[in-house]
């Protein structure tokens, strides 16, 4: 639905910006604009321009939602300020860090025992302790394939 936009004009000490933001500006859903761009010949009117003091954590977080956002709840909690928040980001990312090292090291375990699996896949028919096998002194063993005719020249030989 197109609604028609009025112009609002908001002026006053930056201290008190953050406050009048949450207060009035936040309920409702608004189109910002530059005000140096619709006033031309204001004098007097400077832009704002000054660094987010949290551009940081936000950078943090969003690293944190792009590694693990997928595996993040649907519930929504409300969280009543930054520190509160910053918290929670920290304690979630450290907790999703300490969830992908032991998913990293379980993945190491699985290749180690798929190693050893092919190992002994060729004992499995036999009758025989397969350690045993394994650690022969002095007969060294192989598995492979070859074509029939070279097996025909094995057994002359």
């Amino acid at each position: 639905m197109i609604e028609k936009m009025q112009f609002l004009s908001i002026t006053g000490p930056k201290a008190d910006f953050d406050r009048v933001v949450d207060t009035y500006l936040s309920k409702y859903e608004m189109h910002l604009e530059n005000a140096l761009t619709e006033v031309k010949n204001a004098q007097g009117i400077a832009p704002f321009i000054e660094e987010n003091p949290h551009k940081e954590e936000i950078a943090g977080l969003r690293a944190v939602l792009r590694e693990y956002g997928q595996m993040m709840p649907d519930e929504k909690e409300e969280i009543s300020g930054l520190p509160e928040a910053l918290e929670i980001t920290d304690a979630l990312s450290k907790t999703l860090s300490a969830c992908m090292e032991k998913k990293k090291k379980l993945k190491e375990d699985v290749a180690v025992l798929e190693d050893s699996y092919k190992k002994i896949v060729p004992f499995i028919g036999l009758n025989y302790n397969i350690r045993e096998i394994l650690h022969f002194d002095s007969i060294k063993y192989s598995f492979g394939r070859m074509p029939v005719e070279y097996y025909k020249k094995m057994q002359d030989y």
